[in-house]
């Protein structure tokens, strides 16, 4: 959070991951990983909003959302929503709409 705070930017790995949470979140998966990491990043829009996703999408990635166990998720999830006001960036703001994440009500 510190370098997106700082740099204002994500790297090319996390603008794709911001990018590919867009579509994770819209679209329908069959497979074990992508239906945990959907359900990760749809409780994380639920509770802590757009900006969060692309927070965690850049951040985490989907093979280390995959890698947590259900506790472990559902722990971050917390701890993302509680930390929403200092995690909040117009910049991550703006790469969500960028990526075209709806607003908490949209999804």
């Amino acid at each position: 959070m510190e370098n997106i705070k700082i740099l204002g930017r994500l790297d090319a790995k996390g603008t794709k991951l911001a990018a590919s949470a867009a579509a994770v979140l819209n679209t329908k998966t069959n497979n074990r990983e992508g239906r945990i990491s959907q359900t990760f990043l749809r409780d994380i829009h639920r509770q802590c909003g757009p900006e969060q996703v692309v927070l965690c999408a850049a951040g985490l990635g989907k093979q280390r959302v995959v890698c947590l166990n259900n506790k472990e998720r559902t722990w971050l999830v917390q701890y993302v929503k509680s930390c929403a006001v200092i995690f909040a960036s117009p910049f991550l703001h703006a790469v969500a709409q960028e990526c075209q994440i709806p607003e908490r009500d949209g999804l």
